[in-house]
């Protein structure tokens, strides 16, 4: 298969499954009134919960194309399980923050849990390009430790990996956030 089908495939589901879903998900955070309102009093409460609609077109992205469907044997169950519970948690969390307006300091609470179990599902950055010489790499991922095997598969802490992996995701998940 062609590479440039390796990448529109998994797209136009994804926007497909968006253009499906979020119709369905703007009915149910009316009736539920999960709406923000508006600073004008004329209009509409505007429907929250766009998260889902996303969430649920990036699961039917996983579920059609996941395994082995293109050749792409590195991806590891573990990853893909990972990212799932890691996403569905940030979906929770955003559901409860937009149905009840979380306090800052319970709305940190979903994103840690979700770049906890990220890192612990092995997804992280494992080396870095010497800045004063890119020919040569950083390893990252010297010092670990098992922390428990599930089914035979190890779970380990990999620092300084894990370190800068979780203030990466971070720092990405609160850049957009700040900016809501």
């Amino acid at each position: 298969m062609s590479s440039l089908f390796m990448v529109v495939s998994p797209l136009v589901v994804g926007i497909a499954s968006g253009l499906v879903f979020t119709p369905f998900i703007i009915r149910v955070a009316t009736r539920f009134n999960i709406t923000a309102k508006p600073w004008n009093a004329d209009r509409n409460p505007i429907p929250l919960m766009g998260g889902v609609s996303i969430f649920i077109s990036f699961l039917i992205g996983i579920i059609v194309f996941s395994g082995t469907l293109f050749g792409i044997e590195d991806i590891r169950s573990k990853y893909i399980i990972g990212m799932l519970i890691g996403v569905t948690v940030l979906v929770v969390g955003g559901v409860l923050d937009d149905k009840y307006s979380l306090p800052a300091k319970k709305q940190f609470i979903f994103p840690i849990i979700a770049i906890l179990v990220v890192i612990v599902s092995g997804i992280g950055v494992t080396y870095v390009t010497n800045p004063f010489s890119p020919e040569k790499l950083i390893y990252l991922d010297t010092l670990q430790k098992e922390l428990f095997t599930f089914r035979g598969i190890p779970y380990r802490l990999t620092l300084p990996a894990d370190i800068l992996t979780f203030v990466w995701l971070a720092v990405i998940m609160y850049s957009t956030k700040l900016q809501d």
